[in-house]
């Protein structure tokens, strides 16, 4: 009985050596395709795991996150009835200047002290302030690129001027909301201007106008020591129906970014800049 197992398994490991080992090109061919096999599978495996523990949790189920009856609890009727409202009164009341509407947020059954303060950052489909300023601090190339689409720019020569002066570096920073970096730039910044509002990195490989859009439309949701913030989401010109994505998505960002969710939203108010707040939760 052992024997007749024996000389199976090795007829087997004979057949096996035959078909497979006894070329080396067969042999090479059959362990290139096995690892690239069991790579895929491994990596097919972890990502399933991964999304399976993560659900609601991803950039692309911010848009739908709490749009469930069973989850959402910003009703959709009285949120177009209060942008509508507030772009009325803007309409009435005329400024020599674009009114920003602003997304106001407080929360409850957060200790800032205890708890971990949550950060997080979302681009909008529509651009809330299209007048943000925002400056590249960039090497020749972007130099050339920011002033050929009129964007407010510096180079390495002119931010060593500043010396690392506190008062012009903070003047500089007053004068921005943001600021762009090139590669070759932005590992000076610490040792030109010390720390401060840090940059953001654009590569040669990316358009410099997109990456100021993407810039103008982004919101940062970020907890400090006090339980209320403000986000623009939008201004006055803007159609009430891109005004409506805006804050719908802003509002699910910051509900997938809470530890108890809807559990930790207290109140949220529309307001534009002259405007009264107008409740929406």
């Amino acid at each position: 009985m052992d024997y007749a197992a024996r000389r199976n398994k090795g007829g087997l490991l004979e057949g096996l050596y035959k078909v497979i080992m006894r070329r080396n090109s067969v042999y090479v061919t059959f362990i290139i395709a096995g690892a690239f096999i069991g790579e895929r599978a491994v990596d097919y495996g972890v990502h399933k795991l991964w999304e399976y523990n993560n659900v609601g949790k991803r950039y692309e189920d911010i848009p739908t996150l709490g749009q469930r009856q069973s989850e959402s609890k910003l009703q959709s009727d009285a949120l177009r009835e209060a942008i509508a409202q507030l772009v009325a009164n803007a309409k009435e009341k005329k400024r020599n200047f674009t009114e920003t509407i602003e997304l106001q947020i407080g929360l409850k059954n957060y200790d800032p002290q205890k708890d971990k303060r949550f950060s997080g950052s979302v681009k909008l489909p529509h651009i809330p302030r299209p007048k943000m300023k925002i400056c590249m601090l960039g090497d020749a190339q972007h130099v050339e690129e920011a002033e050929k689409i009129g964007l407010d720019y510096m180079d390495v020569e002119a931010l060593k001027k500043l010396n690392k002066n506190k008062k012009l570096v903070k003047k500089l920073a007053k004068k921005y909301h943001a600021f762009l970096a090139s590669e070759a730039v932005i590992k000076q910044i610490p040792r030109l201007l010390g720390p401060g509002k840090f940059p953001t990195l654009v590569t040669h490989q990316e358009s410099l106008e997109s990456k100021v859009n993407e810039t103008k439309a982004m919101v940062k949701f970020q907890l400090k020591k006090v339980l209320c913030m403000g986000v623009a989401v939008g201004n006055c010109t803007m159609e009430e129906k891109q005004i409506f994505q805006n804050v719908q998505l802003s509002v699910n960002f910051l509900v997938s970014l809470l530890k108890k969710n809807w559990q930790n939203v207290r109140c949220l108010y529309l307001k534009s800049t002259m405007g009264s707040a107008i409740r929406v939760f």
